[in-house]
């Protein structure tokens, strides 16, 4: 900020911190001149900003909470004993078994290899 205020010199403490007091001061004071605007503000558009606000407020929360909670949730999902986890290895065969290719039985050994066959 002092740079593109003052060119060349620096200038000293008790300058800086009078033109923040003036830069301050000046607007509050005009402020105080004005007349109130006599405007009425009723229920209903408050009640509607309040709903909106609430709205928002909701959101972040729900925002914040699921960033926060992801995670832990991909934690236990690894951690649950007896589930197999999707990875990017398993997706591949699968597709290849889809195009023709070799079978999951063949490439995934495991639980769907022990499934039995469809009976006709």
């Amino acid at each position: 900020m002092n740079s593109i205020l003052f060119r060349g010199k620096r200038p000293d403490t008790e300058s800086v911190s009078n033109l923040r007091f003036t830069l301050i001061a000046v607007p509050f004071l005009l402020s105080g001149l004005c007349e109130p605007a006599l405007a009425y503000v009723g229920p209903g558009a408050g009640v509607t900003m309040l709903g909106a606000l609430w709205a928002v407020i909701v959101a972040v929360v729900f925002v914040i909470g699921g960033l926060l909670i992801w995670p832990i949730r991909m934690l236990l999902r690894k951690t649950r004993p007896g589930e197999q986890i999707k990875t990017p290895e398993n997706e591949t065969t699968v597709a290849k078994d889809n195009a023709g290719g070799e079978s999951a039985e063949s490439a995934m050994p495991g639980k769907l290899a022990q499934q039995e066959p469809d009976k006709k």
